[in-house]
């Protein structure tokens, strides 16, 4: 007859094994333990694997259940002295992160829980963070992710490194730890706030799981757990067809905080391809775009016209040219909705000729008065044929003017258009203007009824300063 495994020992030795590929034996783990069944196995099982002065356990209060958190950080506490191992206990306000941010209490309780341990890591010299999630959590991720809307990777799940987190429990049931606890005699504290169905988690744990196992697959688990593997593994592909085509099609300016997509070798790409760039470029200019915003900027690229803008979240713009697609925000990281064409504004009085830096589009207008002198840098106006003080000003939407020796007026949006200077950089060019009489353009072109008709002449220089 057959010898039965040692559960316990079986768990060790793939714990053992699974920690070898994530951490090195003389690297320095920070544990972050709950004192819940999950993080307490966590704890006692590095213990077993690695020296103790190598560890060390944090225990963060979310001052969401006092009386509780107390006897959880005690029993940490004292576990972490029967090991001999570094111990920590610090607190974080997580109703204050959720009300500011409009978010849930679970997304809150991460942030912060994670900026926590990285602060701590960081600190102290460790090398890495534990932590106890486990299969069923994997399970649990898959469904939230489900429901709530995701894409290949959200749905490939947790992964068990990632930067300096490791999750080596990740492939264990929680039933295993749970018998492992109970074999070793190791006390655990339980969460109230896990029986709590208001959370979207605990209802998928308590209510959906136990249905599918119960009526549809006993194995609903694993078979999830290999639907994870696929997707990692064709999210690794995707990744890297997406950096590739990133690397052809995107200009990147990371100093001045624009991104240009070529539109031609954009729509070129398949289109799984075409959401993956688009949404890559919303992450780096620090956006998180859903569907209906990929899809809006991909419409926007594939329709027929020359020029298009789109209003994304946190104030970022999407600029459609003849050839580019350029992200970018005209007035900061904010909710402003004003249209980009003139991100800022500019109006100053000049009562006299001389030098006037306009600091906010980084340009100087110098004016100089002088007799039968032409000067191929600047334009040249007739003196006589305007008063002082002169007005620099923002275009106004539709005004017009009229280029020397045309038949007629244009709109100098639709000048600027065609001199292919790009919507985000036509507020640099505002007019100068006299009695509400246009000039010029300063930088590009004058007005026809200011064109020198006698030797009273004004030079108009727009230069960088």
């Amino acid at each position: 007859m057959a010898r039965r495994r040692n559960p316990c020992r079986l768990l060790i030795g793939e714990f053992r094994r699974n920690l070898d590929t994530l951490s090195s034996v003389d690297e320095r783990v920070l544990v972050a333990c709950s004192g819940g069944p999950d993080s307490i196995c966590l704890l006692h099982l590095l213990t077993r694997c690695r020296p103790a002065r190598n560890l060390m356990a944090v225990y963060v209060n979310h001052g969401l259940r006092p009386d509780e958190a107390q006897n959880e950080e005690r029993l940490v506490q004292d576990f972490c002295r029967s090991c001999q191992i570094g111990f920590q206990a610090v607190s974080v306000n997580v109703p204050a992160l959720a009300t500011s941010r409009k978010m849930s209490i679970e997304d809150a309780a991460r942030i912060l829980r994670y900026q926590k341990l990285e602060e701590i890591r960081e600190q102290a010299g460790f090398d890495k963070i534990a932590l106890g999630h486990t299969a069923d959590d994997q399970t649990e991720n898959f469904f939230i992710k489900l429901i709530r809307g995701t894409n290949c990777a959200g749905l490939a799940g947790i992964k068990p490194a990632s930067g300096k987190l490791i999750r080596p429990l990740l492939g264990q049931p929680k039933k295993t730890l749970l018998v492992y606890l109970e074999a070793t005699g190791i006390s655990y504290c339980h969460d109230s706030s896990n029986d709590d169905q208001r959370f979207l988690r605990n209802k998928i744990r308590r209510r959906l799981l136990p249905q599918l196992k119960t009526e549809y697959n006993p194995s609903i688990d694993e078979k999830i757990r290999q639907i994870g593997i696929i997707l990692t593994r064709e999210n690794d592909l995707l990744e890297q067809l997406t950096n590739q085509a990133m690397q052809e099609l995107v200009i990147y300016a990371e100093k001045e905080e624009i991104i240009k997509l070529s539109q031609a070798k954009l729509l070129d790409l398949h289109p799984a391809l075409q959401g993956r760039v688009i949404e890559k470029s919303c992450w780096l200019m620090a956006t998180k775009p859903s569907f209906r915003t990929i899809e809006a900027v991909l419409k926007l690229a594939e329709s027929g016209s020359h020029a298009g803008e789109l209003h994304l979240g946190k104030g970022l713009r999407v600029v459609k040219s003849r050839r580019w697609l350029t992200f970018f925000h005209p007035f900061g990281k904010t909710g402003h909705r004003q249209a980009s064409s003139q991100p800022i504004k500019v109006d100053v009085q000049i009562p006299k000729t001389g030098r006037y830096q306009i600091a906010e589009l980084g340009k100087e207008l110098v004016l100089v008065h002088t007799k039968n002198i032409n000067d191929e840098n600047a334009l040249v106006v007739d003196a006589g044929k305007l008063d002082f003080p002169l007005r620099l000003r923002s275009v106004r939407p539709g005004e017009r003017f009229t280029p020397p020796g045309f038949n007629g007026s244009k709109k100098i949006n639709r000048y600027l258009a065609e001199k292919k200077i790009n919507f985000f950089e036509k507020y640099k060019y505002p007019v100068l203007s006299s009695k509400e009489k246009i000039i010029c353009i300063p930088g590009l072109i004058i007005d026809d009824q200011a064109r020198p008709s006698s030797k009273d002449l004004l030079l108009i220089y727009w230069q960088d300063i």
